[in-house]
């Protein structure tokens, strides 16, 4: 399996947070061999400071590991991650 989280400060932006809720939607209503099952979204709670506006919490995707490469271009921003099976 592979996780896929939503940083708590991130989740905060209403912009990511849908963004982060339309891929789940999206990867949810695809089948093919390519891309990988969605298996739960959810979030777990955690205590922030009382007052603070903040949200809380982490924010995540349970999806199926797919073997392979990255195919991100070269000189590519997007996050690296180390991922480890489960």
């Amino acid at each position: 399996m592979a996780l896929k989280v939503l940083l708590a400060h991130l989740a905060d932006r209403p912009e990511v947070r849908e963004r982060f809720e339309r891929e789940a939607k999206t990867i949810a209503n695809l089948k093919h061999p390519n891309i990988c099952v969605l298996y739960d979204i959810g979030h777990q709670d955690s205590p922030t400071p009382e007052g603070s506006g903040l949200r809380g919490g982490i924010d995540y995707l349970v999806m199926e590991y797919l073997e392979g490469e990255r195919r991100w271009p070269s000189g590519s921003r997007k996050a690296r991650c180390r991922w480890s099976k489960s």
